[in-house]
């Protein structure tokens, strides 16, 4: 069997893993033993010499003005194209492999709402209910922004099964430009990405926090400064009211504020009326790490994929619960 050939039954046997498997060590058993040939790269030597030859031999016929050797070089590129094989079936595969890991490491639900909702509840619908929401976090952002990615999961929190939407948002924000002369405007747009969360099940605070130096809008207006002068320097209160403001904002629940803000950067409000939180921050949630990023054999691929870490995610859920735990 030829070398390509072996690589396009590789990825259609991988492709066939994907569907199957439920549970992570399914993922890294079916990788291994393999049972074959472990290519996952095509030799793309032969094409890359059929166009190097080709294109050298039109460029001598052009200068020397030989006409024979157009023929023969149009040939060579002729055979170079039809050698050619491109690795966007494997990349597709590969990345493919990569979110199903992450999918039943991290119990990820990808493009999936969680359970708890309606099942006829529509993702738009309800990105714009939530949005609406906070739209203190949301409301100043052009209505070109947008969530561009979402997984739903489940956090035990005291011992109760608290519902989680991750996101990642793209804010695009439009900026105002001169030409040298400052006559001319014109407007170029610029995006942004940042990560957070909607919690459910969480209690109804009405409390914002942040350490962006953002500035809350209505309906958290109400300032609280603590007896900590450091700490009222970097991590900036505001409430819906003041009476439940005195009242939720503990010096207990404030030390866990201060201690999950010296590990996150980013805003935190526990909606006033409905038991939902949101947090809005800068850490790339879904960015993956691996020890193993030259892909070349499955062995390689079965590193990678055992490899792979959402760090970010890890260390996020790690202090967002234990935030949530002390309150």
């Amino acid at each position: 069997m030829k070398a390509e050939q072996r690589v396009t039954r590789n990825v259609a046997r991988l492709w066939q893993i994907e569907r199957d498997v439920k549970t992570e060590q399914d993922l890294l058993n079916a990788l291994h033993p393999w049972h074959g040939k472990q290519n996952l790269k095509f030799n793309q030597q032969a094409c890359f010499l059929y166009a190097l030859s080709g294109g050298l031999i039109l460029l001598f016929c052009f200068l020397l003005k030989i006409k024979i050797g157009f023929v023969i070089g149009c040939i060579l590129l002729i055979l170079a194209y039809l050698n050619y094989h491109s690795d966007r079936g494997i990349n597709a595969v590969i990345q493919a492999l990569e979110q199903k890991m992450i999918q039943v490491r991290y119990d990820l639900a990808f493009n999936h709402l969680p359970s708890h909702l309606p099942f006829s509840t529509q993702s738009l619908f309800l990105f714009n209910q939530l949005k609406q929401h906070f739209s203190t976090l949301f409301s100043a952002h052009s209505s070109a922004s947008y969530i561009s990615r979402f997984a739903s999961t489940n956090w035990q929190i005291n011992q109760q099964d608290c519902p989680v939407l991750l996101f990642e948002y793209v804010n695009i924000i439009e900026i105002k430009t001169h030409d040298e002369d400052g006559t001319k405007i014109s407007w170029r747009k610029e995006e942004h990405r940042q990560w957070g969360a909607f919690i459910f099940k969480m209690p109804a605070l009405g409390i914002a926090i942040n350490n962006t130096q953002n500035t809350f809008k209505a309906p958290y207006q109400v300032p609280w400064n603590t007896s900590d002068i450091q700490m009222n320097e970097y991590l900036y209160i505001r409430g819906y009211e003041d009476l439940q403001l005195a009242k939720n904002l503990t010096p207990h629940r404030v030390v866990q504020f201060d201690q999950f803000f010296k590990q996150q950067t980013g805003d935190l409000i526990f909606h006033y009326e409905q038991d939902i939180a949101c947090f809005l921050g800068l850490a790339p949630l879904f960015e993956m790490h691996s020890q193993h990023n030259d892909i070349k054999t499955i062995s390689n691929l079965r590193g990678h994929l055992r490899t792979s870490r959402l760090l970010h995610y890890e260390q996020f859920k790690k202090q967002m619960i234990t935030l949530l735990s002390s309150l």
